[in-house]
């Protein structure tokens, strides 16, 4: 028999996600909006959620980063292991407090732009929560990808109840656009690779909600860019079932 407890927190995953897939419904038909919801930052869904289940713990801004030698990795250089850039709040692009001096960010946004592989863990309740930089290997080295996924403890389900643990979506980091709101309608531009903090950012941002704001959504569109993963389809059939109720 379901608890009262485990109930409570079952209906507060699946708002999670239901939210996040009524943000890209409305996104289709008021773009500004949409833009304004990701820009108003990931931390105000919390305090959103925290004013509506009294029971959950506020999310506190970490911001660590393990003792490492901080030296640039060279580009597509296998040997190195994996950089373990920290934990951080996820970062609000309209708050350049939020993602400046952020040494998770810089560390993310370093390993970025010379593809060494990296990790980071973003406090976030709503979206994935792990962010990786995987260099390519083999013949095709000059490609490299981003990785975000929710961690195997998550307990997030999606519309249909299915738990988000695990569940990931992976592209070349080459797609990642940001976004222009000072165009009408909004538009997809290029990452700001010469701020790296802000780079960052806008990987999260676009692996998130951007990839399937720009592509409508379909699937077909957002694998030929080179994505992959189970949260593409998880988010994309929650819309569609969102759709026809």
């Amino acid at each position: 028999m379901i608890t009262p407890k485990l109930s409570g927190r079952i209906l507060e995953n699946l708002i999670f996600f239901i939210f996040a897939i009524l943000c890209l419904v409305s996104w289709y038909f008021y773009k500004p909006q949409i833009t304004g919801f990701w820009n108003s930052g990931v931390n105000k869904i919390v305090e959103l959620s925290t004013s509506l289940f009294s029971s959950k713990k506020d999310t506190e801004l970490v911001n660590t980063v393990p003792p490492q030698n901080n030296t640039v990795i060279p580009p597509y250089n296998k040997t190195i292991s994996v950089k373990d850039c920290g934990t951080t709040n996820s970062p609000d692009l309209k708050n350049k407090n939020t993602y400046e001096n952020n040494a998770v960010l810089n560390c993310l946004g370093v390993s970025a732009l010379s593809c060494g592989n990296a990790k980071a863990v973003f406090a976030n309740d709503l979206f994935p929560n792990m962010i990786q930089i995987v260099g390519s290997e083999g013949a095709d080295q000059n490609v490299c990808n981003f990785k975000l996924s929710y961690g195997a403890d998550s307990t997030l389900v999606d519309i249909d109840g299915n738990k988000l643990a695990g569940q990931y979506i992976s592209c070349p980091l080459s797609i990642v656009k940001a976004i222009d709101e000072t165009k009408t309608p909004t538009l997809f531009t290029a990452a700001s690779i010469d701020n790296l903090n802000k780079y960052a950012s806008q990987i999260y941002f676009y692996g998130t909600l951007g990839v399937f704001m720009e592509n409508n959504m379909d699937k077909n569109r957002i694998q030929a860019l080179g994505c992959s993963g189970d949260y593409i389809d998880s988010m994309i059939a929650s819309y569609r079932k969102m759709q026809s109720n």
